[in-house]
């Protein structure tokens, strides 16, 4: 057996091993977005709603949809430009749930930290 032929091996063993332990996904990566979650989606690099209401004084899910191949993520900003959460850095087409603490009400920017020209409006109410 060549040594390229001994690494593909190892390659399929090792991806099969984390199959078996449960290891195949990253565990913010989710399939469809929790009930209640706030939707936001990135597209042609925008966020595509240009507001999105959350509940105040309670903790909630932001769904985020990255549906092009370029990188985005979801910085959640006070008014005073200091994060409240911030969610990975990912292309896609790709979607990831960010958890979010509760927010006094009032108003907040969604913003990409890899485009900080692209940014949309939360509002806590």
């Amino acid at each position: 057996m060549t040594l390229s032929k001994y690494f593909a091996a190892a390659v399929v063993v090792t991806a099969a091993a984390f199959v078996a332990l449960g290891c195949e996904s990253s565990p913010t990566l989710q399939s469809s977005p929790p009930p209640g979650a706030v939707m936001v989606s990135a597209n042609q690099q925008q966020f595509e709603q240009a507001v999105v209401n959350a509940p105040a004084a309670a903790a909630f899910t932001i769904w985020f949809e990255n549906r092009e191949a370029v990188p985005h993520n979801v910085n959640l900003v006070d008014a005073a430009g200091a994060s409240q959460a911030k969610g990975d850095i990912f292309s896609g087409p790709a979607a990831r749930a960010l958890e979010v603490t509760a927010l006094a009400p009032g108003n907040y920017r969604l913003i990409c930290d890899v485009h900080p020209d692209m940014s949309a409006q939360l509002i806590a109410e």
